[in-house]
């Protein structure tokens, strides 16, 4: 009975050592070398389990990897830029492409204020994530007319 022990022990290290990379401590190497620690005490008890692999059992490791992904890119990336260089990218025109679309590479904000503040948010075109993010909401509009048009010819 000590191999669910052992499962249920490494999958809270893994989760603790996840949630102390957040910490403030501002070594980088130690921070990545405790996850990779918690990772592979993890994997371990995960081999050690002695009952049939299913479906839900497969959960927790990509869990935990998709939260392994996160804490090293939040770990490895530079800190967030103070609000004063945000305004000044804000208010300079290389930045705003036909007067309407922001477009700075510097800047990771996905949705940064429009150009007349106070009015909303625009899209950074420069960000992947902001692109894709806009893309998947188009498509999910789309798909709702979509199928809104279907049921309602029927």
């Amino acid at each position: 009975m000590i191999h669910p022990l052992l499962y249920t022990l490494a999958f809270l290290a893994s989760i603790t050592l996840i949630i102390a990379v957040f910490g403030r401590s501002k070594n980088k190497t130690n921070k990545i070398l405790l996850l990779i620690i918690g990772d592979i005490l993890f994997i371990v008890s995960e081999f050690l389990y002695p009952f049939p692999k299913d479906i839900g059992l497969t959960i927790p490791p990509i869990l935990i990897g998709i939260l392994s992904l996160l804490a090293i890119r939040k770990i490895t990336s530079p800190p967030n830029p103070n609000q004063e260089l945000m305004n000044t990218w804000h208010d300079d025109p290389k930045n705003w492409k036909a007067g309407v679309f922001y477009y700075n590479p510097e800047d990771k904000r996905i949705f940064p204020p429009k150009r007349i503040e106070g009015i909303g948010w625009t899209v950074n075109f420069a960000n992947p994530y902001s692109v894709a993010i806009m893309v998947g909401i188009i498509a999910l509009i789309m798909t709702f007319l979509m199928l809104i048009a279907i049921y309602t010819t029927k």
